[in-house]
């Protein structure tokens, strides 16, 4: 993956601006979403990708899932783990890597991501990537903000305008998502 293709670097996230607090978000929009829409396992397995620090792990682990994720901040392979076994749930794989280097043979039947796809500028093949990493019949769920709507768009550009370079609006078309998934065999 070429370097300009990243809107962000290691150090956008891995700095004193941004305060980590594992901490579940329960009746978070995100959360009831989960809730609602994808089934209690009792030994189905769920990725995050961007998994640092985790909070809507917390959910899956509540559903019965096994946890792995993927992040490139250093602490996501020891610290997103204790936590969540300190919620007694179940972990297995927790990786710190770029996403574009995790290569993995396995297949999960939950693939999420929450903010993750817009900080890039080829966001199509990063939802590609997730897709080839749910197993048949699993789910695949991705979320971003919506700095593409007019007053979020008008709000960050006026007052936010650093934040925003950070992030693609172009990523942020549920409808594109849907129609690139659905030709790669995915009902959406």
């Amino acid at each position: 993956m070429k370097d300009q293709e990243k809107l962000t670097s290691i150090d956008f996230w891995v700095d004193n601006k941004h305060e980590h607090i594992f901490s579940r978000h329960d009746g978070h929009g995100i959360d009831e979403f989960i809730r609602k829409y994808i089934p209690a396992s009792k030994n189905g397995s769920c990725l995050e990708i961007g998994s640092f620090p985790g909070p809507f792990l917390a959910t899956f682990g509540d559903l019965g899932y096994v946890l792995n994720g993927v992040d490139f901040h250093p602490d996501n392979k020891d610290k997103v783990p204790a936590w969540l076994n300190s919620l007694n749930f179940s972990t297995g794989s927790f990786d710190t890597q770029d996403f574009f280097e995790y290569n993995t043979p396995e297949r999960f039947d939950v693939v999420a991501s929450f903010g993750f796809i817009e900080h890039f500028s080829n966001y199509e093949e990063i939802i590609l990537k997730h897709a080839g990493l749910v197993k048949k019949n699993g789910y695949l769920l991705i979320t971003t903000p919506n700095f593409k709507g007019w007053l979020q768009h008008f709000l960050h550009k006026t007052w936010d305008r650093t934040n925003l370079s950070y992030h693609n609006l172009q990523s942020m078309q549920p409808e594109k998502w849907a129609a690139l998934l659905e030709r790669s065999g995915f009902q959406v």
